[in-house]
């Protein structure tokens, strides 16, 4: 509050929140930071430490990460975006880690080869699914999972 006289309560709780997040931040994290329709992934490569020669006060709290990947917001599910929809904030997505790793290692769950077919008809339209023939059922219910997600 001495810094930032004209800080509010809640402003202050919020600087605290994240600087204790920060602290427990360890080698091996992943970091997610959505920016103009894409998400840039980074590393964490150290721990916490607090920079003196740095002049802008802001910018004095730091962590060591290493740049990985940046992807379109459109690669992940509905669910995934709404959960990392409110900034700033620093949310663990454990829940997506999956999903996650999944994008990170270029696997694309919706590429499938289209090797076997399924067509299902009615009149108010029609649904195609092709497959190759070493898709399992737990990735085919986790596409129709995705599919539904987007709907």
């Amino acid at each position: 509050m001495e810094t930032y006289p004209t800080s509010t309560v809640h402003a202050s709780r919020l600087v605290a929140s994240y600087f204790i997040k920060l602290q427990e931040m360890t080698p091996g994290d992943v970091i997610l930071i959505p920016y103009s329709g894409e998400y840039h992934f980074f590393e964490v490569e150290g721990k916490y430490f607090f920079d003196d020669e740095e002049q802008d006060i802001a910018l004095k709290q730091r962590i060591k990460v290493k740049f990985i990947k940046k992807l379109n917001k459109n690669s992940f599910s509905t669910k995934f975006r709404k959960s990392i929809g409110v900034q700033p904030t620093l949310t663990y997505l454990g829940e997506y880690k999956d999903e996650i790793e999944s994008a990170l290692l270029g696997d694309d769950p919706i590429s499938l080869s289209k090797q076997k077919a399924f067509v299902y008809t009615e009149s108010s339209g029609s649904i195609s699914l092709s497959y190759s023939d070493n898709i399992s059922k737990k990735i085919l219910k986790e596409f129709f999972d995705k599919v539904l997600d987007e709907i």
